[in-house]
């Protein structure tokens, strides 16, 4: 079983992209030997951008997840 690393964000709707990028950039120079739990906590990020930042980091799904508090 691979040790889980929870990473909180916080960021609003603005932001988006950027934290696209961030999210990209991290998981794609990651160790594959743990998991990856992406926290975000926001208040306004909307459901078509959630689906974004989620399928920006499916290629990663095997050692990372996404969720949003």
């Amino acid at each position: 079983m691979k040790v889980e690393i929870p990473i909180m964000f916080c960021f609003d709707n603005n932001y988006v992209i950027p934290a696209a990028v961030a999210f990209y950039s991290l998981l794609e120079n990651a160790s594959k030997e743990y998991n990856y739990k992406l926290y975000v906590l926001h208040s306004d990020i909307t459901i078509e951008h959630q689906q974004k930042l989620a399928e920006t980091i499916k290629k990663f799904s095997e050692f990372s997840s996404l969720e949003f508090v």
